[in-house]
């Protein structure tokens, strides 16, 4: 699905995405092609904003550079 006026937002809310739009592999595109399997869903802007700030000290603490590979535990 893709975070489009088709969603239920409103001018406070910005799209939660999975994988995350800072990977190569993310919720737009995947080698120049558009890429349709992906989740997303409206949040608050506050709450986008503090999920990529804590998504961009996870990146330095793990010392991870542009095109390292990592995989995501959910719990």
């Amino acid at each position: 699905m893709r975070c489009t006026a088709a969603l239920t937002r409103t001018s406070s809310t910005e799209c939660d995405e999975y994988p995350f739009a800072s990977t190569y592999q993310n919720a737009a595109y995947v080698d120049g092609k558009t890429q349709y399997s992906f989740a997303v869903r409206p949040i608050t802007a506050t709450h986008n904003l503090a999920g990529s700030g804590l998504i961009a000290d996870w990146y330095g603490r793990e010392h991870m550079l542009d095109g390292d590979k990592f995989f995501v535990v959910v719990r």
